[in-house]
């Protein structure tokens, strides 16, 4: 588990925390950064959980979380000191966004999602340039952590955040892991909500604790070598009979079978025709389209009909 000073940070996707794996690159000493690779499946909905341990410090009045995903800022978390918090700590999670809309004032949510990355190389020079941008920050979770000071409550005016799914070419992907961006669920209407505002005394270049996940497909964690490879299975004739199921020493039979049957149609075509007694010419099986070509120039022609 991702841990630094007390607080944990894990994704969740169908219930479950994702399994990390460890980042080669990262300074098993830092005290700062922890970063590990988590598996994102296409499609897959998912939400990043914050926990803060008993008898956490507060410099100030209030600790806050920002989650940044593909380089954006997706939301933040305020936790604010209390005997409570103080004592048996916080747990709090993010799975969405909500959004006002500028002109209706209404409220929306939508969840967090894995999207593939699409591939088109004919996109234009100029949109393979921007998207390469967003390659340099795609495929990360990042989350950061201040001790703030709180100030007021202020209105919501959270807009729109650009999380969607990537369309690139092969050429910006050069060939790396990259396999999947976040974008965003249907919005459906939701109530109404407050944003609490809090200043940064040491600034938002310096957070106290920061969680990276990096995440991508099963197959790119195995080209990285962070889970094994799928084994290829054992054909079934190569096992011992002993370790084979019902069910496959059935398939079996039916494999020897189909495949003996193949070998005896194959036989049958290939039996020479029966030669005529009065000819001095044996006909032989006519070879198939693609290899009447390469016959015509390697067979000589002898003229058997004498002076």
């Amino acid at each position: 588990m991702a841990i630094l000073d007390k607080i944990e940070v894990t994704v969740r996707s169908s219930g479950q925390v994702l399994k990390e794996y460890e980042d080669d690159d990262n300074d098993p000493e830092s005290r700062k950064m922890v970063t590990r690779y988590i598996e994102a499946v296409s499609n897959a909905e998912f939400s990043v959980h914050l926990n803060m341990g008993p008898r956490q410090k507060f410099n100030y009045d209030s600790i806050t979380y920002r989650v940044h995903i593909d380089g954006i800022f997706a939301v933040g978390v305020v936790v604010h000191e209390s005997g409570k918090a103080r004592k048996h700590g916080i747990v709090s999670f993010r799975d969405g966004i909500v959004m006002r809309s500028a002109t209706s004032n209404e409220y929306t949510f939508s969840k967090f999602k894995f999207s593939d990355i699409q591939f088109d190389d004919g996109l234009q020079a100029e949109a393979t340039q921007t998207i390469f941008e967003k390659l340099k920050v795609a495929g990360e979770i990042k989350v950061a952590v201040y001790h703030t000071r709180k100030r007021g409550i202020n209105e919501w005016t959270h807009g729109n955040v650009g999380l969607s799914s990537l369309a690139t070419s092969e050429k910006a992907l050069k060939g790396g892991s990259l396999s999947h961006t976040t974008s965003l669920t249907k919005p459906v209407p939701c109530a109404a909500i407050k944003a609490q505002s809090v200043s940064f005394p040491k600034g938002r270049s310096n957070p106290f604790a920061v969680f990276r996940f990096l995440y991508r497909s099963r197959k790119s964690l195995q080209v990285l070598d962070k889970i094994p490879r799928t084994p290829s299975p054992v054909p079934l004739e190569d096992r011992p009979e002993e370790q084979l199921t019902a069910e496959e020493m059935r398939l079996l039979v039916r494999q020897l079978k189909a495949r003996e049957d193949r070998g005896r149609m194959k036989q049958e075509r290939g039996v020479k025709r029966e030669r005529d007694p009065g000819s001095d010419v044996e006909e032989l099986p006519s070879p198939g389209p693609a290899k009447k070509l390469a016959s015509a120039k390697a067979v000589e022609v002898i003229d058997l009909s004498g002076d």
